[in-house]
Formats: structure tokens, sequence, C-alpha cells
């Protein structure tokens, strides 16, 4: 019995040893763990060794034995050294080959002695066979000593270096897995020593089992392996496994209620096997299988990783195939050694390496050993040994079924699982390129290979508002069985609405297993399922920055057991595409009204009125019918702004919108064009009559009184009509033709609509042509300018010039300012073309005042377009610095439109260029936008009087009295006033008589070019060698520093 219990101990050594190798490196093989495994190999060499030596029926088999046991321990102390110096951080010793040559010499020198030499009749053993098994029984020689030397330096410096790494390691992990390592490394050694050399000293016949105790130090490293991740194993994914935990949980307790029957069977047919000689008590073996049983079915709820639950399982094994197979071998069952199988087939569920290797390796070395251990004998086929077989062929049977069952069920859910990824891939790819225009039919194609593949009755996409409290249908699919009335869902949802929004703010999916399971407590909403025939629901929630706006769901007549859906993971992931796509269509749909349509009135815009008309445009090609396209501009949308607010001139907006979409047909398009513009369409047009007829019945529609902030408003309109093909054949012509015949109707009066006519298109024509040319006008040098001396009125001399562009335009002639002036405007071009007229006005000026002519201010018109450029104020004082021109030389005039929007801006604009130490002059004053409260904030040094007055002083009482209201007005508010356009004596007599500062017209000086202008100067400055001193009755206004501010003087 002490033979078998050994040979079994040493057995279970073996496989044990690899099942600690293999956990050390699955998933990572490393240089560390690798001689890990080496030293298990090692060991399980050896121990097989030791068992085969002791156990052996003959002597020969023996020495088989004593030659294979010293591969294993005449190699393990180097290997062990190794491991050291690598664990410990001194692998540097290691990269010197002679080092590492000495290192494994002693390894190398034992195997020699203890393999190689006996197979040639050298160092020979004495066997002895005794009650304990063959026995060595051969004097210590020299090898012996060498063998004694080697192993006990090896170990003492491998203690010293684990000892050490433990003491100066920062880690306290480290430290305490040096500690475990280095107790486990003495206890195994001390006791080996006690076992294996001390009864030779003594002459003690003992069997050698040290091995036994090595295995103290390999289960001590499984542990730090296990508690520590030491040698930095990977854990397993879950992935990589072929059981799931449930599965898994069932294969250990079924394993281990088959040992634990196995025991009882034992115990009953104890009488048969207690006949038998030498043989373990069954009372033992059955207590072994029994705890082993209880033991594996209860592995899955110890807290360990599955890797170590592996391990422990494997050292079942590694235990149970020798113990069992020489406990039944002995008692003369021959098929006993066929329930490996059983294992072999278990290890494939696991999908592990280490557990397969464990029982192969165990159950290979068993039964070398059992050829080497059990007498041949005659077999007797008795009743008893074929109900044994039977009885193994139904295990196997059992277990076959169960493993096929498990890999059917694996294997199903591998595919369903490709399969669901397949149809999320699929989905998510149709909508990568989806639009908004068939975003619909891609939801209802995806719900419906999902509900296909998840069996279920119906799939939808509901949209909901909680603030409306409203449930609506977006998209449903229903099977061609379901037999359930459309819409149930819907339905349904609108009586269970605060219970799954309940679930959906908690960040749940709402699944509903089976409604006949519903509690009592939800009996109204399972009648109400119930009623709708649904089983079962699962739906999950549809959010867009953490509101809910709808969900997707899928239900059935049927328990969802039933349904093809193992996990909610998959609607989970199908719900949050569909939920991207969902609002990626109504973002795109929001993206779309921001670009094609207008904010405040809800019309069409340009863009999308101009993709509209070229769509009209191509149906009238074919249909050879005509178009309209009128544009529309309200006359006094300003003043409602200006007297109501904004507001009410929003609503103003909204109104016209509304009546002008009210009157149209279906058909045409109505579009905002911009600011109080209105742009139409008007399609299927026969003939001119038709288009008027038409707009003479808008005009009337759009004329009629608005009720604004309590108050009614007459709305005046003007518009330009164009028509296709007769006055063009494209968006952009049609466009440009009415927008310039709604300026013409303006231009004649408002309130009325005109036709794009010949004369109105060669107008256009002319002024395309023109723009053209204006834009080579700068580059080409064809710009210049005209000075129109401006005169004190008193003194009659001159104080200033006005610069007035010119355009010398090949084949035309001298084109005026008032022609392209507006047309730069228009394009741009006014930017370039006003800084070039100041910079060379400056130029020019600064020239006149090097002859002579001191403080002699230079007008220059600007524009609403310069004073709303950034970059004016630094370009206005980049061309004072460049010019060098003193900046109270410089006047700037404006006209009083620019007062007309933003007037905070203008105003602090002006402030800023007065800043600099240039004057200020409002153009035109009296016309237009004339107004007290605007001239009284602007920062403004001089007004000019409009021609209108100037010239009607000699007609007319009105136009003398208002000429008389401004030169007094202006006085009061401490500016000057200039007279423009002064082309007679009694104009310029009157103007003087009542105090106007300055003149400027033709009965003074026509604009003329610079050489003239030059030329004028030079002879004031000659024929007039001193200024005549003023007459004492002359006006004290004109003896300040306005009036003397230009003197003509003769040079030095």
């Amino acid at each position: 019995m002490i033979v078998e219990t050994y040979s079994v101990l040493l057995l279970t050594t073996c496989g044990a040893a690899v099942a600690c190798g293999l956990y050390a490196v699955h998933g990572s093989v490393t240089r560390l763990n690798g001689l890990f495994l080496a030293i298990c190999a090692a060991l399980a060499v050896w121990a097989f060794g030791l068992a085969l030596t002791g156990a052996a029926r003959t002597e020969e088999i023996s020495s088989v034995g004593r030659r294979v046991a010293p591969l294993g321990w005449g190699i393990i102390g180097s290997l062990t050294m190794h491991a050291a110096l690598l664990l410990t951080g001194r692998e540097g010793a290691l990269k010197k080959r002679w080092f590492f040559f000495l290192m494994y010499l002693p390894a190398a020198v034992s195997v020699f002695a203890y393999t190689v030499l006996p197979l040639f009749g050298r160092n020979p053993d004495t066997l002895v066979h005794t009650e304990n098994g063959w026995v060595n029984v051969s004097k210590t020689d020299g090898w012996d000593w060498f063998y004694y030397i080697y192993i006990v330096l090896y170990a003492a410096a491998a203690a010293v270096l684990l000892l050490r790494w433990g003491r100066r390691s920062a880690s306290n992990d480290e430290k305490k897995q040096a500690g475990i390592i280095s107790l486990s490394f003495f206890f195994a050694s001390v006791l080996g020593f006690v076992t294996d050399v001390l009864p030779v000293f003594f002459h003690i016949r003992f069997p050698q089992v040290a091995a036994i105790f090595a295995l103290v130090m390999i289960f001590a490293v499984g542990y730090c392996i296990s508690r520590y991740h030491f040698l930095q194993p990977v854990t397993i994914r879950q992935n990589e496994m072929i059981l799931s935990k449930s599965a898994r949980t069932n294969v250990y307790l079924y394993l281990g209620v088959m040992l634990f029957v196995g025991a009882v069977l034992l115990l009953t047919n104890w009488p048969f096997y207690a006949g038998h000689r030498n043989a373990i008590p069954v009372q033992v073996v059955s207590g072994l299988l029994a705890l082993l049983g209880v033991f594996l079915a209860s592995i899955e709820h110890v807290r360990l990783e599955e890797s170590a639950k592996e391990m422990l399982v494997s050292l079942c094994f590694a235990l149970l195939i020798p113990f069992c197979t020489l406990w039944f071998a002995d008692k003369g069952i021959f098929v006993a050694w066929s329930f490996v199988f059983l294992f072999m087939m278990l290890c494939l569920l696991f999908n592990r390496l280490m557990i397969l290797s464990t029982v192969i390796v165990t159950a290979f070395l068993t039964q070398l050993f059992a050829w080497g251990y059990t007498p041949p004998a005659v077999i007797v086929l008795s009743a008893r040994y074929y109900l044994d077989r039977i009885g193994v062929i139904a295990f196997a049977a059992a277990f076959a079924i169960y493993v096929n069952q498990i890999y059917t069920t694996r294997l199903r859910e591998n595919i369903n699982h490709v399969a669901m990824q397949s149809i999320a891939s699929d989905i998510s790819h149709s909508f990568v390129s989806s639009g908004k225009r068939d975003v619909d039919q891609k939801l209802y194609a995806a719900l419906e290979q999902c509900g296909r593949f998840i069996e279920c009755d119906c799939a939808c996409l509901v949209m909901m508002s909680m603030r409306e409290n409203t449930v609506r249908y977006a998209i449903e699919w229903r099977s061609e069985t379901a037999d359930l009335p459309r819409g149930a869902l819907g339905d349904t949802m609108k009586n269970i609405r605060s219970e799954m929004f309940r679930r959906f703010h908690g960040s749940e999916a709402l699944v509903l297993k089976d409604t006949l399971f519903l509690p009592q407590a939800d009996a109204e909403m399972r009648a109400q399922l119930l009623a709708q025939g649904i089983r079962a629901l699962v739906a999950v929630p549809i959010r867009n920055k953490g509101e809910i706006m709808g969900l997707v769901g899928f239900h059935a007549g049927r328990p969802l057991s039933m349904w093809n859906l193992d996990s909610i993971a998959f609607i989970e992931i199908v719900g949050l595409i569909l939920s991207d796509a969902v609002i990626k269509a109504d973002d795109e749909k929001k993206l779309d009204y921001l670009a094609f349509y207008d904010q405040l009135t809800g019309l069409p815009n340009r863009t999308l009125f101009k993709q509209r008309l070229a769509e009209g445009i191509r149906r009238a090609q074919s249909a050879r019918q005509m178009i309209g396209v009128v544009f529309l501009d309200l006359d006094a949308f300003k003043s409602v702004n200006d007297t109501l607010g904004h507001g009410q001139g929003d609503r103003l907006l909204i109104e016209v919108a509304r009546t002008l979409s009210g009157a149209t047909r279906q058909g045409d398009t109505v579009a905002r064009f911009g600011g109080d513009e209105f742009i139409l369409m008007l399609g299927r047009i026969s003939s001119r009559e038709e288009l008027a007829a038409i707009m003479n019945r808008l005009m009337k529609v759009v004329q009629k009184p608005v009720l604004l902030a309590g108050q009614e408003f007459f709305i005046s309109v003007s518009a330009g009509v164009a028509a296709y093909p007769q006055d063009g054949d494209d968006p952009e012509t049609l466009l440009k033709n009415a927008d310039t015949a709604m300026y013409r109707a303006k231009s004649e009066g408002k309130g009325r609509y005109v036709f794009c006519s010949r004369e109105i298109r060669e107008e256009i024509h002319a002024k395309s042509q023109l723009v053209n040319r204006l834009y080579h006008a700068l580059e080409r040098n064809q710009l210049l300018l005209h000075y129109q001396p401006q005169l004190d009125a008193a003194t009659r001399r001159i104080v200033g010039m006005e610069a007035l562009a010119r355009w010398n335009l090949p084949g035309r002639g001298i084109v005026g300012p008032a022609e392209f002036i507006p047309l730069a405007e228009q394009n741009g071009l006014i930017y370039a073309v006003g800084e070039w007229v100041m910079r060379e006005a400056c130029r020019q000026n600064r020239r006149w005042l090097g002859m002579g002519c001191a403080n002699l201010r230079m007008a220059v018109n600007v524009s609403v377009q310069q004073l709303r450029n950034p970059k004016f104020i630094a370009l206005v004082g980049e061309i004072l610095q460049t010019t060098q021109l003193p900046p109270n030389c410089l006047e700037l005039e404006v006209t009083e439109s620019v007062v007309n929007g933003n007037t905070d801006h203008i105003i602090e604009v002006l402030r800023r260029l007065k800043e600099l130490g240039v004057s200020i002059c409002i153009d035109d004053f009296g016309t237009g936008y004339s107004s007290l409260s605007r001239l009284k904030l602007l920062p403004v040094d001089r007004i000019k009087m409009d021609m209108q007055f100037v010239h009607g002083i000699e007609k007319n009482e009105k136009d003398r009295a208002i000429s008389k209201v401004m030169i007094t007005l202006a006085g009061n508010l401490k500016m000057k006033v200039t007279a423009e356009g002064v082309e007679t004596e009694p104009q310029l007599e009157f103007l003087s008589r009542w105090r106007c500062d300055e003149v400027q017209g033709f009965y003074c000086h026509r604009p003329m070019p610079a050489g003239e202008a030059e030329a004028l100067l030079r002879a004031a400055l000659c024929t007039r060698q001193e200024e005549d001193a003023p007459s004492p009755n002359t006006r004290a206004r004109s003896m300040g520093p306005a009036a003397t501010a230009f003197e003509c003087r003769p040079r030095d």
C-alpha cells in the first residue's frame, strides 16, 4: 500500500507541476515564466522517474526509472539559480557566456554521471527490493558528493538572492512574495534533504520522495501568481472561452455530482472490492472521490480568477487519473483506464491548454508507469467486466451528448452574434450615405431586418413629445403572420407612457418578458397589453442631448423566451444606430430650414427661390409657358421701424408674408429676399395680360391697411416684374431685370409696379458693361480728380478745394461721379476708388501747401460703405501720415444717409475721425434724411446747403426762408455753412448778406483739373502781395479763425 501511495503522489506531482507551469505562462511567455515552466517540467520528469524506480515490477524497469530521474533533479538546481538571478534583477551576469556556461556545467555533469555513464556500465546502481519498493543501496562516491555540493551551494545562493530581493524591494507586495517563495523554498529543501539525503548516510532503506516536497514551492509560486499577479500573467478574456459563466458552473456541478455518485457506487460494491488483497480500503477511495466531487461542485463559488480555478481543476485531474487508474488496475478492472477520455472530452469545453495538457501528460505518464508496475495477466471477462464497460460507455455517451449540446449552443450563439454584428454593420453603413429623402425608407428596412431576425411580430420607431404629452408613430413594420391591430403599440403607449418614461429616465431599456407574469399592481397595464395581443415587449429610448425624443420598440404575441433574442444588448445597439439616424435626419431638416428658409417669416429664402425658379424655367420651357418674377419692396418700412420699433416692423413683415402667401396660387412661390424685399415666382402664365391681371390683384391685396400696436398702417409697395423668356432665360438675369424694374417703379413715384422693358434691359446691359470696365479703371490709370474752389462769402477769397472724381473712359470721354460712384458702391469697388481719391487729394493738397497756400482745406466725399469699413479710420491716419498733410487741412464730406441704420456706430466712427484732427461736413443738408435730433448728436463741423435751396433764392420766398433758417441754425449750433450750387450774383449777394460762411458753385469757379487749379492758386499768390485789411463793418464772425483759414501770400 505504501508503494502505491508514493506512486500516486509522485504521479500527481507530475500533473500538478505541468498545471502550475502552464498556469504561469498562459497568455504571456517571458524569460522568467518560461524558466518557471522549465523547472516544472524538470520536476515532472524527476517525479516520474522516482515513481517508476520505486514501484517497478522488475529491477530492469527500476533501472530505467533511475536513468530518467536525473534528467529532472540533475538540472533543476541550475534552472532554479537562473530563475533567481532573473527575478532579482541580476540578469547582467547572464549576458556573459562564460558565466552562463559555468552555471549549467554542474547540471550537465550530474546528468552525464547518473544517466549516461550507467548505460556503459560505469557508476552502476545497487537496487534492492523492499516493502517500500526498490531502493538504491550503493555506497556514496565522488559523483554523489559532487551533486550534494552542487545542489546545496545553488540552493543556498538562490535563497540568499531571494532574501535580499525582498529586503531591498520598496513594494510591500514584492516583500510578501519574496517571503512566501523563500519560506517554501527552505521548507522544500529541508524536507528533501531529510527524505532523500540523510537516509543514505545512515543506511536507511527509504524511497526518494523529495520531488513531492518540491511541489510546495511550485504551489507557492502559483499562489503568488493568483494573489499578486507574480510573473505578470494575462487574465483570461471572456470572449476566449467557449463556456459562459452559467454553463461553466453547470459543468463543474455535473462533474462533482458524477464523482460523488461514483463514490456511492463503490460503497455499494464494497464486498466485491474487499475480496482483493493489498487493496486500499474502499472507504478511503470513496471518501476521496466524494471530497473531490464536493470540491469541484463548489469551485465556481470560490472568489478566484478563472485561470486559478482551472489550475485547481487540473490538480484534481492530476490526482484522479493516477489514483483511479492504479487502484482499479490493481483490482483487475482493466477497462478503467478509458475514463481518461471523459476528461479529455471535458477539457475541450474549457478551451484551455492548461487543463488538457495536464490530463494528457498525467495520463501518458500514468500509463507508462502502469506498464512498468502492473504484472502481465490473463484477463477473464466476466459479467462484471462487461457491466464496467457498459458503464464506461454510458458515461462517455452522456458526456458526448452534453459536450455536443454545449458546442451546438455555443455555435448557435456565435452564429447569432455574427449575424447581429452583420445586421448592425449593414444598418450603420446604410445610414452613412442616407439623405433626408430616403431616411424613412431606410428606417423601415432596418426595422424589418431586425424584426425578422429576432422573430417578433412588430417593430416600430415612435417619436414622442413630453411637453405636449403626445405619442405619434413615425415608422412601423409588421410581419406577415402578425395578428395585431395596426397601431397597437401606439395606442398602448398612450396608456403606459408614465411607466415607460420612468424607466427611460433611469437610463434603462423597457423589457417585458411575458405580460401574463406582470404583478397584480400592474393589472390594468396587463389587461391593456393583452387586449392588444402583446405578450412581450422590448423598447429602448431615443435621446438627444439627454432629452427623450422617442423609442425603438419590438413586440410580439408570444413570450420573449420564444424570440431569437439572447441579449438585450443587440436591441440597445440597434436603438443607438437608429437614434443617431433619426437625430441626424432631424438635424439635417433643421439645417435645411436654416439654409433655405427665412427665420422670421418662414418663407423660402433667396437660395431656395433660385432653385425653384431654375426648376420652374425647365418646366415652362417644356410646356412653352411664361413665368413671372416679381421683385417687391415696402416703401415706408423704415418709418414703421423708427416709429414703432423693430418688433412691430417684424410683425409687419410677417403680415405681408402671410398676405402674399394667401394671395398667390398653388404652385407659385413667395420668398423673402432680405430686409423689406420679397420676391415671387408666378408660374403657368399664358400671356403678359394674364400676368398684369395677377399683379393688379396682388397690389390691391398687399396695400390694404395693417393693424400694428393698435394703429392702422397703410402699406405702399413698389414692384418690378420680369417675364420668362422675354426678359431672361436664367434665374440671375430675371432677378436682375425684376430688381431694376422695381427701382424704376420707385423712381416714378412708388406704390406701383413696372414691367421690365427693352429700355430697362438696355440700361441694365449698359450698366453691366460699365461695371466690367470700372473694374480695370484703377489699374489702367483712368481715374482722375477735378477740384472746385470754395470761397469765403465775405472776402471772396479761396479757402478750400473739393476733390471731385472723374473717369476718363476711352471711347466715351469723361464720366461724372453721379454715374459711376453708385455702381462702385453696388459692386464693392468703392473701397478701392475711395482710397485712391483720398490719397490723391491729400497728396495734391500737400503740394499746394508747399507752394505757400497755408491752411488750404481739401474736402473729400466719403460714402456710407467706407464709414462702415472697420479699417477706414486706420486708413485715414495712414494717408495723412504718408502724405504729411496736416489733419486740419482735410475735411470729410458725408451725406445725411449715414445716420440711417446703425446711428451709434456711425457717430463713434465720426468721433474717432475728429480725434485725428480732420473736420466733418454733412453734404446736401436739408434733403432726404434731415433730422434735428440727429444733427444734435453728430460730431459735425460744417453743413452744406443743398443747391435746390440756393437755386430758389431768386424765385421762391420759401427757399429764401429755409436758407435763412439753415444759416441761423448752424450759427447757433457752432457750425459753419457752405452753400453749394451758387450760379448768379444775386444768390451770392443774398448769402453774403445773411452771413453764410462759404460758397461754392459755377458762378465762382467750375471744377477744374489739378493743373488749372494750381495755376489759379499761383495767380492769386502773384497778383496780391499782401492781404486787404478787413473793413470795420465786416461781421465779427468773418474775423474768426475760419475766415482766415486760407491766405494767399507771396512765396518767401
